[in-house]
Parts: structure tokens; sequence; C-alpha cells
């Protein structure tokens, strides 16, 4: 099968989980010998990741800020166009619905192909909007866009989403077929260490002889509840000896820096900055306690590298993150902006040893058994190929 892949940026060090989702079933998909026209930003680094039937293009287009994802429906297309006149095509895919979506709907149409869309979160245009600098009627722009991604949604033959709720937020927008395909963790990079494995358990309390270490590995943007963190953090007993590690870069860096300071916890909450995405499985090998307290989630593959590696997390009922937490069978899970409940969770799962191990052992298996690549590549593949022979209606 011959598939074009409409994906904007892919930059290798800076792999979210949309970006991450592609690229690994692109891999995995190449290897079982489809071919591919992948679409991206100015950068064309990725293209050293995939094998050789696997072309990387690069699309030109002006980066405005703050209408990035327009600029990239205006000048996309055409560039597209131009690269695949004379190819025989199969199907097109769109990494997320905004502003890929868009392009991808213009083009299925021209090229009178089908359409497969991958929906991360469909409201991400909505609930992951980050402004920057006084933007005139900046509360406008987000309402101007959903007819944009119901245009995307309406056209795409099948709209593969990651989660329920995506899938909820997908069907109110208009797709006309929507299925559920979550993100994957790559098993063979996530795994059990040492540090995930805490055998100092001296009776029904958890005892370590270092500092227990949280972590986070978290956009500093307002919808990861990092300001609730930090306010968590600072309500945590003296008797745990604790520190917290912040990782990922964001508008909010000056913001959590100076509550950290007017907390008095420089020593004990550690902003790392963006972390290369190949260092991440070391750093959560690394630590004791994940969390994460999303106001807005559209799925969360944070969580599940940090128990594929064998952590305990801690998350909000949000979005997509109960599609595999369990409260108290496969994480805690605790009200966004409720500090006080955070700070109480992360004093329970780190003092009970028996509750500590069954939340290790209970995400591993999950994450083995529903979300690793190879599984989530065999549920794409029959897709894809199901659209392509006209087998989806």
């Amino acid at each position: 099968m011959h598939i074009a892949v409409v994906a904007a940026d892919l930059l290798p060090e800076r792999l979210g989980g949309a970006e991450v989702h592609v690229v690994e079933l692109i891999k995995r998909l190449a290897e079982r010998d489809h071919t591919f026209d992948v679409f991206v930003g100015h950068s064309t680094e990725i293209a050293k990741t995939f094998p050789h039937n696997v072309t990387i293009h690069p699309i030109k287009f002006p980066e405005i800020p703050n209408l990035y994802g327009l600029s990239y429906i205006m000048f996309a297309p055409i560039q597209i166009k131009r690269v695949l006149r004379g190819k025989s095509i199969d199907l097109v895919w769109a990494k997320q619905v905004f502003p890929q979506g868009v392009v991808a709907a213009i083009l299925a149409g021209h090229l009178k192909r089908p359409l497969y869309m991958t929906a991360q979160n469909p409201l991400d245009y909505k609930e992951e909007l980050v402004m920057k600098g006084l933007i005139p009627f900046k509360n406008l722009l987000p309402n101007l866009l959903t007819p944009l991604v119901s245009f995307a949604l309406k056209r795409a033959d099948v709209v593969a989403c990651v989660s329920r709720y995506a899938k909820e937020q997908a069907d109110k927008l208009g797709a006309r077929r929507s299925v559920i395909i979550p993100n994957g963790v790559d098993t063979t990079k996530f795994k059990p260490s040492y540090r995930a494995q805490v055998e100092e358990v001296k009776s029904e309390k958890l005892k370590v002889k270092r500092r227990v270490r949280i972590i986070t590995t978290s956009a500093l943007i307002p919808r990861n509840g990092l300001d609730t963190l930090i306010d968590a953090v600072y309500l945590l007993p003296s008797s745990l000896n604790w520190e917290l590690v912040i990782a990922g870069d964001g508008p909010l860096y000056n913001n959590l820096k100076l509550q950290i300071s007017k907390y008095k916890l420089e020593q004990k909450v550690k902003l790392l900055g963006r972390v290369e995405n190949r260092k991440i499985p070391q750093l959560l090998a690394g630590a004791d306690l994940f969390i994460r307290l999303s106001r807005k989630e559209g799925f969360g593959v944070s969580f599940l590298e940090a128990m594929a590696i064998g952590l305990p997390v801690i998350a909000t009922p949000i979005g997509g993150i109960t599609d595999f937490i369990n409260d108290g069978e496969t994480g805690l899970l605790v009200e966004p902006d409720r500090p006080k409940e955070a700070a109480k969770a992360m004093e329970r799962i780190l003092t009970d040893a028996a509750l500590y191990q069954k939340h290790r052992t209970n995400g591993r298996i999950l994450v083995q058994k529903r979300y690793t690549w190879d599984h989530i590549t065999d549920q794409v593949e029959n897709m894809l190929t199901s659209i392509s022979d006209g087998r989806v209606s």
C-alpha cells in the first residue's frame, strides 16, 4: 500500500504523544512493505529514523506566531499536490485533526482517495491552545477554527481516536465513522529497572534509604496542572524525604520558578527544562512515583510510559486517562486543582508498600497486554487495508 501522510513538524528530539504515535506506526508498517510519502514542516531531520521506503518531504510556510496551523493549511496543499503528481497513492493519512486533517481532507478530495485520520484530542485547538503575547480577540480564535475541524472530520472515511474521550468529541464534531485505536509504548525502551523496584520494605511502611523521587514529564502549559502539583508537594509531611523532578519546557517556566521560590522549595523541586526523548526512559527509571494533575488530556501516553517502567502513577479522571487508569487498581485518581487531595494520594502510595507493589505490577501487565506498538500496528494495518479495499462505508 502506498500512503501519503500529512504530519507537519516531526522533530526527532521534540516528539510529543501525537508525533510518537505516527512515527512508531510508520516505522513498523514500513517493515511490512508499505510505502510512505510523509509531509512534515521545514525540517526533514526525522528522515534518518525511517527505512528506505519512507520518503520525507518538507513543506515551506511562514511560521506566523499563533497562526501556525492556519499558515500550514494555506501553504501545504499545493506543495503536496505537486510532489504527488503522477504517483499512485492508495490512501491519505492525517496525523491529527487540526491542522493536518484539514490539509489531508483537501488532498484526499483532490486525489479521490480515502482518508484515515488519527484523533489524539479533536478539541486540542481549544483545550491545548497556548497564545503568545497580547492578541486581540484571542478568545474568538478557537471558535473560528471549529468549522475547519468539522470539515476535516466529516470527510474522513475513518477517524481513529486514541481514547473514548477523543471519540466522543469527534462524533460531536461530525465524524462519520470513528473507532478507538490507542497510543502505544515501546516496551523495549520503557521497561522496569532497579530504581523502580523497591526492595527495602521493612514493614507496612515503605522505607527507602534515599530520597524518594517524584517525577512528571509535562509541557509547562496550563492544562498540565503543574502549579497544583507544586502546591501539593508543599503540603507533603516533613517525614517524607522527597524531591520533585519536572521534565519539560514551556511558557510557564518563570511562573513555576517563582512559585517554587515562594514556598522555599528550591532544594526539593527541580525544573529540568526540555529532556531529549531518548533520555526519558532513563529519567523515569530513576524515579519512584509519576504524577500529572491534568486539567485537560486527550490521552496521556506519559502515564503509560511510566507504568511500563514500573512506576505507580497518580492522575486526574480527565479525558482519555480513565481508559487505562482504574482508581485503586492501576493508579490513583484525584480531582484536578485539589492540591490537598493530591498530597494525600502521594503520601498514601509512598507509605503503603502493598499498594505500591500492586500498582507497579498491574500497570506493567496492562501495558504489555493492550498498549505495545506491535499490537497497535496490527489494529492500524487492518483498518488501513479495510479502507483501501473499500470495505469501510
